[in-house]
């Protein structure tokens, strides 16, 4: 087996041009995610109604997290545009109390009797969700805050993701965890630095893990650490919004190169781009961003298993994924109005 070191060297930024490029990531056209079979933006509910005969079957049977508001018939606009704001990363269920007493009196109380709030929240976070354990152990957390409700989202995950900084005493970590991202069995993965400012890594990066693990490795660099980013790989640019994303494209010496000793990985910085892509907080935008790297990318991907399906080379898996879990979802109804 060959032993590289990585030389932390971009050799160029793949910014799009005007240019018409065959490939997607070079060009300025919108991405069409229908071209892989994806659910559009508008597939994704801002909101979806639960009662108690689907509760159990969209909520506590699957990993992704929720956050049910639970209403009196008229939902606080507050809640609402947190749930646009996560909408595709983390589901907003609605729970009408006036008539779903039973749902009401297990996990929320108390509030059926408060009247000082129109709607409150009950999170569940990433993970399985079975109703007995749940209960148990309390981890569906009661808030009135979106602030509180998405912290407590992220900081009950069991999800973790690598801390990277580019610091001389933390420098060979991100080099192993590259290494590992490409050549660590069963397949080689594309390495992703989610760019953030928020003091835990945000709940979108949290989803994307849940479903696309198997493509990609998601590493953190926190706000702090942007500058020492920036000096190993120069010509990245200070981000205009966070999250920001990378994904590193490694390049293995060609034959010729290694018999003459330069052993060293080389990268290509291909950024997301929210001209192209979208808001980065969005989670469709960002499976735009990963579908993108993986079709024009892949087939150079350092570790790549020659012999790989067509179904793995084209993220199968994380397709149908994407649209069952959507088609899950059921249109919400009427019965509930937005707090003006």
């Amino acid at each position: 087996m060959k032993v590289f070191k990585i030389f932390l060297i971009v050799v160029a930024i793949l910014w799009p041009s005007a240019a018409k490029e065959t490939r997607k990531s070079l060009n300025m056209d919108p991405i069409d995610v229908s071209v892989w079979n994806l659910p559009l933006d508008e597939k994704y509910p801002t909101t979806v109604e639960l009662d108690k005969d689907n509760f159990e079957q969209l909520l506590l049977r699957n990993d992704d997290a929720w956050i049910i508001l639970f209403h009196k018939g008229t939902i606080s606009k507050k809640w609402i545009s947190h749930a646009k704001y996560l909408k595709g990363a983390v589901w907003h269920g609605t729970v009408d109390v006036r008539t779903n007493n039973e749902l009401a009196s297990t996990w929320v109380p108390n509030f059926l009797t408060d009247e000082s709030e129109s709607t409150t929240s009950v999170v569940f976070p990433f993970g399985k969700k079975e109703k007995v354990k749940v209960l148990l152990s309390k981890t569906a957390h009661q808030f009135d805050s979106t602030k509180k409700a998405q912290q407590n989202i992220v900081s009950t995950s069991s999800i973790v993701f690598p801390e990277l900084d580019f610091s001389n005493q933390r420098i060979k970590f991100f080099h192993d965890w590259v290494i590992s991202t490409y050549y660590k069995p069963p397949r080689s993965r594309f390495p992703v630095l989610c760019l953030t400012d928020e003091e835990n890594p945000p709940p979108v990066l949290h989803t994307l893990q849940l479903y696309f693990k198997e493509h990609f490795s998601f590493g953190t660099v926190y706000k702090k650490d942007v500058a020492s980013l920036r000096t190993r790989f120069r010509d990245i640019p200070e981000p205009g919004m966070y999250p920001h994303f990378l994904i590193l494209l490694g390049r293995e010496p060609s034959k010729k190169e290694y018999e003459a000793g330069k052993t060293g990985l080389f990268f290509d910085v291909f950024p997301f781009i929210e001209k192209k892509y979208g808001n980065p907080s969005d989670f469709t935008a960002i499976v735009k961003f990963l579908f993108t790297a993986n079709e024009d990318y892949r087939k150079d991907l350092p570790g790549r298993r020659p012999d790989e399906s067509p179904e793995m080379s084209k993220m199968e898996s994380v397709r149908k994924a994407l649209r069952r879990r959507v088609q899950m979802k059921r249109v919400p109804k009427r019965s509930q109005k937005e707090e003006l």
